[in-house]
């Protein structure tokens, strides 16, 4: 499928062609750039954003221009569809789920394909710890690029020692 995608062999179903930014008019501009910055955000219906939900599409959250927010918006609106504690969707959310906002392997001490989020973690066909996921997020480790993003390593990370001694 990636090669016919390469090769231009799909159907875009509507999808308009890309244009650079700087091929548009520049007042066309400021609307793109908001869009490429949140889109990746946001789900739909039974796929929810990490940083927002469904309500984001409402024209009634805003205040003439996208982005700008209506002066009936309250604080909690734009999370209120969201999992609380965030933590148990994110574990859940594993399997390609969250392609950027989360990795599912990294390459680790040298070792790829090391799953990110620890074994000990994970949900199994029964249950997760999804209290050591909501206590311990912030010991995962971030991914960075070396070698101008020929390699993609996970720094940082203090979750899998823990687990694995």
């Amino acid at each position: 499928m990636f090669e016919q995608w390469r090769d231009g062999d799909f159907d875009a179903d509507g999808v308009r062609a890309y244009v650079l930014p700087e091929e548009m008019a520049i007042a066309e501009q400021p609307s793109v750039l908001d869009h490429a910055a949140v889109e990746g955000s946001v789900g739909t219906p039974f796929h929810p954003g990490i940083e927002s939900w469904r309500i984001v599409r409402s024209p009634a959250l805003y205040a003439g221009a996208p982005l700008r927010f209506a002066g009936s918006t309250q604080p909690g609106d734009l999370t209120i569809g969201n999992a609380l504690p965030w933590q148990a969707d994110f574990l859940d959310c594993n399997d390609a789920w969250w392609l950027v906002q989360r990795p599912d392997q990294v390459t680790r001490n040298d070792e790829p394909l090391q799953p990110w989020v620890p074994t000990a973690w994970m949900p199994t066909e029964y249950e997760a710890d999804y209290n050591a996921m909501v206590m311990g997020w912030w010991k995962l480790g971030f991914v960075v690029s070396l070698q101008h993003g020929a390699r993609y390593v996970e720094v940082e990370g203090e979750a899998h020692k823990e687990v694995d001694r």
